[in-house]
C-alpha cells in the first residue's frame, strides 16, 4: 500500500523485515502470504531478496532516513502482523525491534497496528469482492 514511498534500497529491507514479522511465530500463515503477495505487487525492484530469519532484526544504518518512510515501513509491517487476525508476542517482538530501531516514538507501533487492524478487514472484503468477479 504504501511501499512506493519506499527506495528500491528500502524495499528490499522491508522483504527482509516482513519475512521476519512473518516467520516470528513459527507458522506463516494464508492471509499472512496473501498480504505479503498483494504487497510485493508494488515493489519496483527488479529482484526480490532470499527470505531469511535468523532471529535478528537489523534495519540497516541509514535506511528510512524521512520521517514517511519509516512510517511507512511501520504500517506495512503491521498489515502483515495482523493479518491472520493476531498479533502474537513474537510478532511484537519483531514490531517493537523495528520501532525501537528506526527511533519511533513511545506509542507509534500501537498507533500501526490499530490503524491497520482497521484497514485489514476493509482490505479482506475487498480481496472477497475481487474473488466474486471472477
Amino acid at each position: 500500500m504504501f511501499l512506493d514511498l519506499l527506495s528500491d534500497v528500502e524495499q528490499r529491507v522491508y522483504c527482509t523485515l516482513a519475512y521476519a514479522v512473518m516467520a516470528a511465530d513459527g507458522e506463516v500463515t494464508e492471509k499472512e502470504e496473501a498480504f505479503h503477495d498483494w504487497a510485493l505487487r508494488d515493489l519496483v525492484i527488479e529482484q526480490l531478496p532470499e527470505p531469511a530469519f535468523d532471529g535478528d532484526v537489523l534495519v540497516p544504518e541509514g535506511a528510512f532516513r524521512l520521517s514517511v518512510s519509516r512510517r511507512a515501513l511501520l504500517v506495512e509491517l503491521a498489515l502483515l502482523a495482523v493479518a491472520d487476525g493476531e498479533v502474537t508476542s513474537e510478532e511484537r517482538l519483531v514490531l517493537d525491534a523495528v520501532a525501537e530501531q528506526l527511533e519511533m516514538a513511545a506509542g507509534q507501533m500501537d498507533r500501526c497496528l490499530e490503524y491497520a487492524t482497521r484497514l485489514s478487514g476493509v482490505l479482506g472484503d475487498g480481496f472477497v469482492l475481487l474473488a466474486e468477479a471472477g
